[in-house]
């Protein structure tokens, strides 16, 4: 007995099934009963084959796997499957034929998927993305590959051709791509014609990345000018900000501004977590990662406000643990947005950009940037608009933890038509600088 399993009936019924039939068809193996969950049920010579479509959306849904006794389970597109899910399924496995009936052979889980986004358990399995940072013992257990699973990475379709400074020039074929006798000449090198950098990592160079999705907040970000080539390192004596955004799913940016341009050297991602909790992890990655740095934290103004649960404030938890931190100077997202957005549009005086971000240790403000943080389009048949404000998601708040750095930075200023400010002060000057918004603080 056997489940095969998408999220959604019609994904099933449109893709899935549609496959499956290619190999069994109806004409030789009987019809398959489309009433939910769909049942085909072979039976030839000595085999007796039940196979099972179950649509599984979300973790609502795992109570449909309860008493469902399996000898072996698919899950295509596994990337769109919650982890429950799939964890559930393998507590189902091996449990038909039942042991007084000589029991299973073999019972195995399979899953296939295009590559899956930046941080998703599948791409830290497989060593495509990092083991996310400061995890506890069991959440870094739980994202180890077991030795019994076995994963197997396709070779891209394509191989990039750079130039000496790493910039892709083109693409050509790759010899060792999986699969191409089955699909016409040039596939590959045709599909990529028009797409962006994102699709093309995630659909044709098997990358962990985020596809474009909606309309991206800052489409002037440009891979190939944003992010450095090889990793970025901290230079001691200047100064290093530090962005926060508060909630249950609290984020950190770091940077530093070196000679007016800005180098974003890390971010730090929680989930589930508060204010006071991720504190304390903040501080000892900053001491551990950027020893002796003279530190600027700013963070959400909303975080001088008490929940509805607790009696301290985010910015009372930080003081707490004996973090400084002062509100971000505005939180008005057009401004919070322009700051960065007139970074990413500016070059310095030697004609680079002045935002560059260190890719490998940003991997959700990359994949943000790329579409991840986004204006979810409106469901309006014929039109084309989008939200107002940028969906809230996994890449939202590293990317507003961003934009509180950048205002608290006085980046702002550029923003409303003023001159920028000087660069920050180095580690020997005395003590912190200033930034336009000083003054509204003092209450001048």
């Amino acid at each position: 007995r056997t489940l095969i399993t998408r999220q959604t009936y019609a994904e099933l019924e449109d893709t899935t099934l549609k496959t499956y039939l290619e190999v069994f068809p109806e004409s030789i193996f009987g019809s398959v009963r489309r009433s939910r969950p769909f049942r085909h049920h072979i039976r030839v010579a000595d085999l007796d084959w039940e196979v099972i479509f179950l649509a599984l959306e979300g973790e609502d849904d795992r109570k449909k796997l309860l008493s469902l006794d399996l000898s072996d389970a698919w899950v295509n597109e596994a990337r769109e499957t919650a982890r429950g899910i799939v964890d559930d399924i393998t507590g189902r496995l091996g449990r038909y034929p039942p042991v007084e009936d000589g029991g299973c052979f073999r019972p195995q889980l399979l899953l296939d998927s295009n590559a899956p986004g930046v941080g998703h358990y599948l791409a830290v399995m497989s060593g495509m993305s990092p083991m996310p940072q400061n995890l506890s013992l069991a959440e870094r257990q739980k994202l180890t590959k077991p030795a019994e699973w076995e994963l197997f990475v396709q070779p891209p379709g394509l191989i990039e051709d750079k130039d000496p400074e790493g910039n892709i020039r083109g693409y050509r074929p790759n010899p060792e791509a999986e699969n191409t006798k089955w699909l016409r000449p040039n596939y590959y090198s045709e599909i990529i014609k028009g797409k962006d950098q994102g699709w093309i990592d995630v659909n044709v160079m098997n990358r962990p990345g985020q596809p474009r999705a909606g309309k991206p907040v800052y489409p002037m970000f440009v891979e190939r000018i944003h992010v450095a080539r090889q990793r970025l390192e901290f230079v001691p004596g200047h100064t290093l900000w530090v962005g926060v955004d508060f909630g249950r799913t609290p984020a950190a940016i770091v940077g530093q501004r070196i000679f007016d341009r800005w180098r974003i050297l890390g971010e730090l991602c929680a989930e589930d977590m508060g204010a006071r909790a991720f504190a304390r992890i903040l501080r000892r990655w900053l001491a551990e990662r950027f020893p002796n740095a003279q530190v600027s934290m700013w963070g959400d103004p909303a975080g001088n406000a008490k929940g509805q649960v607790e009696d301290t404030t985010p910015f009372q938890a930080f003081r707490a643990e004996g973090i400084s931190i002062q509100a971000a100077p505005t939180n008005d997202p057009t401004v919070r947005r322009g700051a960065v957005e007139e970074a990413l549009r500016q070059m310095d005086g030697d004609g680079n950009a002045r935002f560059l971000l260190d890719g490998e240790t940003c991997p959700v403000l990359r994949a943000g940037f790329q579409s991840g943080y986004h204006f979810r389009k409106m469901q309006i048949a014929g039109a084309d608009l989008y939200a107002d404000e940028p969906e809230k998601n996994r890449f939202s708040h590293p990317h507003d933890g961003l934009q509180y750095l950048m205002v608290g930075a006085g980046e702002g200023r550029a923003f409303l038509g003023r001159s920028p400010l000087p660069a920050a002060r180095t580690a020997s000057a005395p003590g912190p600088r200033k930034t336009v918004f000083d003054r509204r603080r003092a209450g001048r």
